[in-house]
C-alpha cells in the first residue's frame, strides 16, 4: 500500500512478485485490498470510528494521510471493476498487475496530470504548438562533465500574443470566438489544456477524441483504458466544465467507440518521448561524452540516461 501510495510503479511490480512467490489467491488478495481500501477512506472522514480488532488502528490512521481522497475513491471502484476481470483472466497475477497500475496511472495525482506548483490548480501547459514543435527543456543547475556542452532549450510559451494596439470591440468579439472554437479534435487538444478541471473529470477528458459537434451537443470518443473510472454519472460534470470554458451550453456525449486519433494524454505521451529521444540523441553527439567513450572504450547505457527531473 505504500509503494501504491507513492505511485511508485516498480516498486508495486516489485511487491507483487514477491507476493506471487507464495501462490497467491489473487482474488482474494483483491478483496483484501477493497476492505483495505475502504478502510482507509473511513480513516480519513471518520477516525474516531476506525476498528482495532487487527490492532491496526494506528497503522491504518497514519496510512490514511499518505492518500489523496479522490484516489481512494478512484482506486476502490476500479478494483471493484476489476473483480470480473481476475475471475476470468487466463493469468491472475497479470490482471492483478495491470489493475495496480491503471490506479497508478489513472490517479487524479498522478505524475501525468500533476500541478505545475502545490498552489496552482492549471496543468502543466503542452506548447500550442506542440504537434509540430516539441522542443522541451532539460535543465540541470549542475550538470555533470559529460554534458557540460549540452544547450539548454528555452521552454516555449503558452501564449497569445497582440498583434494590434487598439483593438476596437469587433476585433476584440472575433478574437473571444476564435479563441473557444471546438469543432475538430485538433481544436480539442488545445482546448484541453485551459480547461479548470481536476480529479477523475480531468483524467476523462484527457483520455477522450473529439469525434464531432452538432450545435451544443459534442461526441467524444473515449480510451480503453479510461473506461475503467468512466460512469454514465460523470456527464453531466464533463458537460458543466466545458460549458464554463466554452461560455455557452454545452452537452458532453460519451460514446462506445474505439480511438482512432490523439487525446490530449496521447499527445502529451508522445510529445514527452519525442523530446526524450532529442535529449538522447544531443547527449550522444556531445563531444565530451564522445571524448570520454573514446577514452575508456566505453559505451552509453542508454536506460541510465534520465532528465534532472526524472
Amino acid at each position: 500500500m505504500q509503494a501504491l501510495a507513492e505511485k511508485s510503479a516498480p516498486n508495486v511490480i516489485k511487491v507483487i512478485s514477491q507476493l506471487s512467490d507464495g501462490s497467491p489467491d489473487f482474488k482474494g488478495l483483491l478483496d483484501n485490498l477493497l476492505s483495505l481500501l475502504h478502510r482507509l477512506a473511513i480513516a480519513q472522514v471518520l477516525p474516531e470510528s476506525v476498528e482495532n480488532n487487527l490492532g491496526d488502528r494506528e497503522q491504518i490512521l497514519n496510512l490514511s494521510e499518505s492518500f489523496l481522497k479522490e484516489d481512494l475513491q478512484l482506486f476502490y471502484q476500479m478494483g471493484c471493476k476489476a473483480r470480473v476481470e481476475i475471475e476470468t483472466a487466463p493469468d491472475p497475477k497479470t490482471s492483478f498487475e495491470m489493475l495496480m497500475l491503471r490506479m497508478i496511472t489513472f490517479s487524479p495525482s498522478s505524475e501525468s496530470l500533476k500541478p505545475l506548483n502545490a498552489g496552482d490548480n492549471q496543468k502543466k501547459k503542452l506548447n500550442l504548438d506542440g504537434i509540430n514543435n516539441t522542443n522541451k527543456s532539460v535543465r540541470n543547475d549542475k550538470p555533470s562533465a559529460a554534458a557540460t556542452a549540452l544547450s539548454e532549450p528555452k521552454e516555449s510559451e503558452f501564449s497569445v500574443k497582440s498583434n494590434f494596439n487598439a483593438p476596437n470591440d469587433k476585433e476584440i468579439s472575433c478574437e473571444l470566438d476564435c479563441a473557444i472554437k471546438l469543432e475538430t479534435n485538433e481544436d480539442w487538444l488545445s482546448v484541453f489544456l485551459k480547461l479548470n478541471v481536476t480529479g477523475m473529470i480531468e483524467n476523462v477528458f484527457s483520455n477522450a477524441q473529439l469525434k464531432n459537434c452538432s450545435g451544443e451537443d459534442f461526441y467524444f470518443r473515449l480510451d480503453e483504458n479510461a473506461k475503467t473510472i468512466y460512469n454514465d454519472d460523470m456527464l453531466p460534470k464533463l458537460s458543466s466544465a466545458l460549458s464554463s470554458y466554452l461560455n455557452r451550453k454545452a452537452i458532453v456525449h460519451i460514446l462506445s467507440e474505439q480511438v482512432d486519433g490523439e487525446t490530449p494524454s496521447k499527445l502529451s505521451a508522445r510529445l514527452k518521448q519525442e523530446a526524450r529521444q532529442k535529449m538522447l540523441d544531443g547527449f550522444q553527439q556531445n563531444s565530451n561524452v564522445q571524448k570520454i567513450i573514446n577514452h575508456f572504450s566505453g559505451e552509453i547505457s542508454i536506460s541510465s540516461i534520465t532528465t534532472i527531473d526524472e
